[in-house]
């Protein structure tokens, strides 16, 4: 069956709408296209038929999925700087490149990524979380990446790199070396991950080790957790969600 791959060979979608890890071949639990127009801001204007669409021009010539932009048109396509924000567009948007609706309809449905529970932003390790889990620095770590030696991040939040777990434990299976062990705050049991993130005693940002196990039962309350009144976590926080009743 043939399969498309994608952030860097982590996941592959095959041609009957499964997405699959890279590295094992499972599915991917809860994977979802994300379509192109659903990710990239646009606006239609002009009559329905042969109109245009307007696209924020950096967007358009430097998202990997809307090369089309450049290698399709006999000739560049037009652009415009706007005197003032438009409504339908993300304020501060000046410049907006003009693509055609028939070119822009041919691509929007285009499948540009993976949406799934894992990539949720409670559930992605941050640099210092890898870092943390298989016992380097995370200016090592950046080395990794920028050499290639490590799994390309799937998420980058602004610039700040960001993986999945399973890419992460898979990645580990496959290191030379043994990562650190380390004793999960739920269950007390040993484990090999860093899995939530949480505010220190001295206020600065850090990770606690969680079990997959705990963090599974995590999960739920903390889709909950009400992160614009109450701030990051702490650790006596994970405790209690731990300790509530119920899976």
């Amino acid at each position: 069956m043939t399969s498309t791959s994608y952030y860097g060979g982590a996941y592959r979608r095959f041609a009957d709408g499964s997405w699959r890890y890279g590295a094992n071949g499972q599915v991917v639990p809860g994977a979802r296209d994300i379509l192109l127009v659903a990710e990239v801001p646009h606006l239609r204007v002009g009559p329905p038929v042969h109109g245009l669409v307007w696209v924020p021009r950096p967007i358009a010539l430097t998202h990997v999925a809307m090369q089309w932009v450049v290698t399709e048109p006999d000739q560049p396509l037009a652009s415009w700087q706007l005197p003032h924000d438009v409504e339908g567009l993300p304020p501060g948007t000046q410049s907006v490149m003009f693509i055609p609706k028939p070119m822009w309809d041919r691509h929007a449905n285009d499948i540009i990524g993976m949406d799934a529970p894992e990539m949720h932003p409670n559930r992605l390790m941050t640099m210092e979380m890898v870092a943390a889990a298989i016992g380097v620095t995370p200016a090592s770590l950046l080395e990794y990446l920028r050499r290639g030696a490590c799994p390309e991040p799937p998420v980058r939040i602004g610039r700040t790199p960001a993986w999945t777990r399973p890419i992460v434990e898979q990645w580990m299976l496959t290191r030379s070396g043994r990562p650190q062990i380390v004793q999960c705050t739920g269950c007390r049991q040993p484990t090999e991950m860093f899995g939530i993130q949480v505010t220190k005693a001295d206020g600065d940002i850090g990770c606690v080790p969680v079990c997959a196990e705990c963090e599974r039962r995590l999960m739920p309350k903390l889709n909950s957790w009400n992160y614009a009144t109450k701030g990051h976590l702490t650790v006596a926080d994970i405790v209690s969600l731990l300790d509530r009743k119920g899976n």
